[in-house]
């Protein structure tokens, strides 16, 4: 479990959550995952995204996620606060401001929240810092989204 969860934080995630009111309709047959993709975001499109920053501490929070589990230790359903978990495994105070330091350079905004990051730009931004070209999305319901069609890449002055 925790493994998944590390693989899952390794990288920043980005979830565009942009909703677009209407769109026009196209012709295209290409999908993904079966959304209709309708058509490439404007370089101007305005987007919000959430940047999830890797945990710390992962060998001991195993350990205490057993502990929890395990009906003979001190530990046995003892759950720790948001606060409590975020000061232990959460990312430190000087990993995060590296990062919104480095995503407010390339026009970001960035709000930092106690695990992530709140950015707001626009879509060639993504597309410049991120690898990711951004495209409107529609489902078979009608509601459509702004979507990444391939997982972003983590920019190397951050993988350090």
């Amino acid at each position: 479990m925790i493994q998944n969860l590390k693989r899952a934080l390794a990288c920043a995630t980005i979830l565009t959550a942009v909703s677009v009111s209407s769109i026009a309709t196209s012709a295209t047959a290409e999908t993904l995952r079966g959304l209709a993709i309708t058509g490439r975001a404007a370089d101007n499109q305005s987007v919000k995204f959430d940047v999830f920053l890797p945990l710390r501490n992962t060998d001991k929070l195993e350990t205490l996620l057993a502990a929890q589990q395990d009906t003979k230790s001190a530990q046995y359903h003892h759950w720790l606060t948001p606060a409590e978990f975020g000061a232990q495994f959460g990312p430190d105070s000087a990993t995060v401001a590296r990062v919104a330091s480095y995503l407010r350079a390339q026009g970001f905004s960035v709000a930092t929240q106690v695990r992530s990051l709140h950015v707001m730009g626009t879509a060639s931004q993504v597309t410049r810092v991120f690898g990711n070209e951004l495209k409107f999305a529609r489902t078979r319901e009608g509601r459509s989204f702004l979507v990444s069609a391939v997982h972003p890449t983590m920019p190397n002055v951050l993988a350090e």
